[in-house]
């Protein structure tokens, strides 16, 4: 809503500019034709300028400080609103305002449809008359020409008919519905009724001038005068009308020279100070602290989004990261108090490698709002993930094999590196200098990316023991090499955990050595056994083995036993 009102408050500003220096330079001026496209262009610029954004780069120092400042959003505390939305009322009163305009419009033209009905029609090369019983004020409404032939001499009627004709053949009908379509998106503006206005009246003047080319001027003012009655509708050209005054004394006034009509190109650098001053969208690039080669994007990203984040700011974090092709989508509902409750994300892109990446999360909590998000994104890894911010039980340990790497990383953290080991008799789990639980341990994802090149091999997840290294026990993670395609095995060698191995029995692609049958998944959509023994590794993106807690809190029961989640490049 704040950003539609900003885009409304600079149509608005726009206009100011056109009609002004209409006003100022133009409307005494015999150049019709030229004010025409100048008042027609004024609506359209004005429309679609506040669209366009003026780049501003701004060189910074790449330090931690800078870069955290840069790319974390979302932490801003905004103070709790009480008492009577206004903000929703006045939205309710502008789409009301919106919807009754355009159901006047639509009115009207339905009552011109109904001119057609049990009218004398005739055709004159490209245009159409209708000759209609009504008592109606002469009108046309594109190529047709409505007008009741019985009220007007023969000599009348041929003048009403010119002046008709020029409106009909340049079509003048197409600036007023563009100016109708005006006053519906800005009905709440007086300039925009004034502006719709200042376009008929000028197409007047231009449809006198031609006309006077082909009638006498004086018998054309006298029947001006003398028939300037009539009732016609706002959408329609009428020959009768409340300008007659102003029409006759623009007949009568000296022609203006056709260079008077390059006043309208003043208007050009009150544009360009709008767009300089309003539109202008700052970008920061980062330099390092040796060089002054800047950095188009970094290798990593994170986002913190909390119940506070404004909704330009989830705007802005779409835009930044799609500047490096990565889409960005997500849906909120807010509370009164503009608090997001609910949230949903998805992120997706391709990775400095050529490889690619995909995550969503779901987020709820009617009562507090939701918990502060952590969005972290490994272009150079191929990675990203979403949990809460500051939790160890949100976290996830992911395992990425990419190019020789081998590394285990958590939402809010970078290379980690798992300790297991024993004091006392007591198993102590550290991830990255941090003591956790081995149940929170247990409840995250290990996370395998698939590659086809490279020999990857790495032990990061270590069990010690107090100071016997015959007891020393490991996780290995290694790419194992066959005669048909690469493999990924995962030994758990603790004896107390289930074994998970990636092989290839038998011509298959993998099996999992639990008590029960996992649950498959593949591409977001249960599968069998047999269908993930079909796949090709070659077409596997990532696999996500989830067991325990986390694996039932997303899937229920039935994956009481696990859950291979399994994502395919396609």
């Amino acid at each position: 809503m704040e950003l539609f009102g900003i885009y409304l408050l600079k149509v608005s500003a726009l206009l100011v500019i056109f009609w002004g220096i209409y006003l100022l330079f133009l409307q005494k001026e015999t150049t019709f034709k030229s004010n025409r496209l100048y008042l027609f262009s004024g609506i359209l610029l004005a429309v679609l300028l506040p669209l366009l954004k003026i780049k501003q780069t701004i060189f910074v120092d790449l330090t931690t400080a800078a870069s955290n400042d840069a790319l974390t959003a979302g932490e801003i505390m905004l103070e709790e609103p009480s008492g009577f939305n206004w903000m929703g009322f006045l939205l309710l009163v502008y789409i009301a305002g919106c919807l009754f305009f355009a159901a006047r419009l639509l009115l009207q033209l339905v009552s011109i449809k109904g001119l057609f009905k049990n009218a004398h029609i005739w055709r004159e090369q490209d245009l159409k008359h209708v000759e209609t019983s009504r008592q109606i004020a002469p009108f046309s409404f594109f190529k047709s020409l409505f007008y009741h032939p019985k009220n007007y001499s023969d000599t009348e009627l041929k003048a009403i008919l010119i002046h008709e004709k020029v409106h009909a053949r340049q079509w003048h009908s197409l600036d007023v519905l563009v100016a109708e379509g005006l006053k519906i998106l800005l009905w709440f503006n007086p300039l925009s009724w004034y502006y719709q206005k200042t376009i008929q009246q000028n197409l007047e003047f231009l449809a006198d001038a031609e006309t006077v080319d082909q009638y006498n001027k004086t018998s054309y003012q006298y029947l001006m005068v003398q028939q300037a009655t009539g009732d016609s509708l706002a959408i329609t050209n009428s020959f009768y009308n409340s300008l007659i005054k102003k029409r006759i004394v623009m007949l009568n006034r000296n022609q203006s020279k056709k260079i008077q009509a390059l006043k309208a190109f003043l208007v050009i650098p009150m544009l360009a100070l709008f767009l300089v001053g309003f539109n202008t969208e700052k970008v920061y690039q980062f330099k390092t602290s040796s060089t002054t080669e800047t950095v188009e994007s970094l290798a990593s990203v994170e986002l913190t989004i909390s119940k506070n984040t404004t909704d330009a700011e989830l705007m802005r974090m779409k835009k930044d990261l799609a500047k490096d092709a990565i889409d960005f989508s997500y849906t909120t509902v807010r509370n009164n108090a503009k608090e997001i409750i609910d949230i949903s994300v998805q992120i997706s892109g391709n990775g400095a490698n050529g490889g690619s990446f995909k995550n969503s999360h779901s987020a709820s909590d009617e009562t507090n709002g939701i918990a502060p998000l952590v969005i972290f994104i490994d272009r150079e890894n191929n990675l990203v993930s979403i949990g809460s911010k500051g939790s160890s039980e949100g976290r996830t340990a992911r395992i990425n094999l990419d190019k020789g790497k081998v590394w285990i990383s958590a939402d809010d953290e970078d290379h980690q590196e798992i300790i297991i080991k024993e004091e006392n008799g007591k198993q102590i789990v550290i991830i990255d200098g941090e003591e956790v639980s081995e149940d929170q341990l247990h409840k995250n994802t290990v996370r395998i990316h698939m590659n086809e090149d490279g020999d990857h091999e790495g032990y990061r997840y270590k069990i010690l023991t107090d100071g016997d290294a015959k007891k020393q026990k490991q996780v290995k993670v290694k790419r194992k090499q066959s005669k048909k395609e690469n493999q990924v095995t995962i030994i758990r060698t603790d004896t107390d955990e289930d074994t998970v191995e990636v092989v290839d029995p038998e011509g298959g692609f993998f099996f999992i050595d639990t008590d029960g049958d996992p649950l498959y998944v593949i591409d977001g959509k249960i599968a069998s056994k047999k269908d993930v023994k079909k796949l090709d590794p070659k077409d596997i993106m990532t696999i996500d083995v989830r067991k325990g807690d986390a694996a039932e809190e997303k899937y229920g029961k039935k994956a009481k036993n696990g859950v291979v989640e399994i994502i395919t490049k396609q």
